[in-house]
């Protein structure tokens, strides 16, 4: 199972999609590497024979960029996380201190209030784990400050991934590696206070 899984990828749709992803690299609404991909979509699918291959104009799509954005524990220790923003991220320059939970229903049971929220979920599928990605607003009604999430994934090699889930949001959302979100709950279940700061650069930047 593992090898049909994670075996490198073959073949000539793997081919067409690498090459995709290799020449144009992220692709967010209204940047230029959108428009350049879509170009490059179009003038492929011709080639090939397609018919009825066109673009529609789509009004008023937001647009945001991701900056260059910081986020560091400062207690118990000094360390800067691999961290990515969720989509709609508005920029702030916080500094609170962090508490961890595994799921929604623990918000309804502690005071969140000032802090940082950390969801260090489990993994239950992509279907039903991505929801705490969209978790910003829920944690704003909550009183919190900012919010990290575990990456939604079973698996990482120490390194983020991020996707939609922040707009409409005015506090920073941004996701963390599986083995930094595991950290921070066990340096919360030895009873350690974890101050975090969020320097988040990225923004909303209209239509």
């Amino acid at each position: 199972m593992n090898s049909n899984l994670y075996r490198k990828g073959t073949g000539l749709a793997y081919e067409w999609l690498s090459t995709l992803v290799d020449k144009f690299g992220s692709r967010h609404l209204g940047s230029e590497s959108l428009d350049r991909a879509i170009d490059y979509v179009v003038k492929g699918l011709k080639k090939d024979g397609f018919d009825n291959v066109h673009t529609e104009e789509v009004p008023d799509l937001p647009k945001w960029v991701r900056g260059d954005d910081l986020v560091q524990m400062i207690k118990p220790r000094l360390q800067k996380f691999n961290a990515l923003a969720i989509d709609g991220c508005p920029p702030a320059n916080i500094t609170a201190e962090a508490v961890v939970v595994k799921h929604y229903d623990e918000l309804k049971h502690i005071n969140v209030t000032g802090k940082i929220v950390v969801f260090d979920q489990k993994w239950k599928g992509y279907g039903k784990t991505v929801k705490y990605r969209r978790s910003a607003k829920i944690v704003e009604e909550h009183g919190g400050v900012g919010v990290l999430v575990k990456s939604i994934t079973p698996f990482s090699p120490a390194l983020p991934h991020t996707g939609s889930g922040a707009r409409g949001s005015k506090i920073p959302a941004l996701t963390i590696t599986l083995e930094e979100a595991d950290m921070l709950y066990r340096m919360q279940k030895r009873g350690e206070k974890i101050i975090i700061n969020l320097d988040i650069k990225s923004h909303p930047d209209g239509n």
